[in-house]
């Protein structure tokens, strides 16, 4: 199957001529939207290397969140991968990022063990970091891409941070991190103007009460986790006979709509400029249930 399908580009390249997004060269058959020249000089944000990255102060005094992480700086003539993916219709481009932001996600964590281990550190530092990691990769997070109102859903035919949300799960689930798409959580029942030419003030005037919680999203929500929590346990090669016995028990009370253990939520945007957008969703989540939320974006204007 994959020898087809790698015939079957090739074939698609003798009869279409492809070209790279950025620098408009021809695309190899290897290659997927922009050239390998291209990839080498994305202006990665590197906002993953930090838990106080210039993304991360931005949220100080807001909404509490655990992590920013964008992938990109929002610049040059890169801005054309975003200008794509929002109104040119390219999904393709859309996954893509998708999956290298999610490739980047939670590795601060994973970089403070392997510095534990590399410095010799003492056990017991290194053990909390372990921990930390373990905890992480433990965790099931359910991805919360921000809604669009339904009249620029039905003109653009799709949500664009929904996208960026299935390449992200797809390199997450990779990884071993269980992630899911949760859509209609959040909506937004107000149509706003673009946020594009407005400054920080107007961007924070224009999304107030823009969005809304939708509790029967919730109430679903809280049974899935309650079933797959249940079912974790008949699976003994990933609880012992203790976290089987816990793990049943918050079934048990989650199923009565009973929140005992925190949602893990990993909000997702194309692009984070003021963060008002993002702040005034996370905020509806942190209000209306006992959780913990996480930030990634494609892209970060510093």
């Amino acid at each position: 199957m994959e020898t087809l399908k790698v015939w079957a580009r090739s074939v698609l390249t003798l009869l279409f001529r492809r070209e790279c997004l950025i620098c408009h060269r021809e695309l190899r058959g290897f290659e997927k939207n922009i050239c390998t020249h291209c990839v080498a000089d994305l202006p990665l944000s590197y906002t993953w290397c930090s838990d106080k990255s210039e993304a991360d102060l931005s949220f100080y005094g807001r909404a509490y969140v655990e992590k920013v992480t964008s992938l990109l700086i929002y610049r040059g003539k890169f801005k054309e991968l975003l200008y794509q993916l929002k109104y040119k219709g390219n999904v393709s481009i859309g996954i893509m990022l998708g999956e290298m932001l999610g490739s980047k996600l939670f590795l601060h964590e994973e970089q403070a063990v392997s510095a534990s281990h590399t410095a010799g550190s003492q056990q017991s530092a290194g053990g909390d970091s372990q921990q930390g990691t373990a905890e992480a990769r433990q965790r099931r997070y359910y991805v919360v891409p921000v809604p669009l109102h339904w009249r620029k859903r039905i003109k653009r035919g799709y949500n664009q941070s929904a996208v960026l949300a299935k390449g992200v799960i797809k390199s997450l689930r990779e990884r071993g991190i269980e992630a899911r798409l949760c859509e209609g959580l959040l909506k937004r029942r107000r149509f706003t103007e673009t946020q594009t030419v407005k400054d920080r003030l107007s961007r924070w005037q224009n999304v107030q009460k823009a969005f809304a919680f939708n509790p029967i999203r919730l109430r679903r929500l809280l049974k899935t986790t309650a079933r797959l929590s249940k079912n974790s346990t008949l699976n003994p090669s990933k609880t012992n006979s203790g976290q089987a016995e816990h793990t049943a028990e918050t079934a048990r009370q989650s199923a009565g709509n009973q929140q005992l253990e925190p949602l893990h939520f990993l909000l997702i945007d194309d692009v984070l400029t003021t963060g008002a957008t993002l702040d005034a969703c996370a905020n509806l989540l942190l209000k209306n249930c006992r959780c913990t939320v996480t930030i990634a974006t494609a892209a970060f204007v510093p």
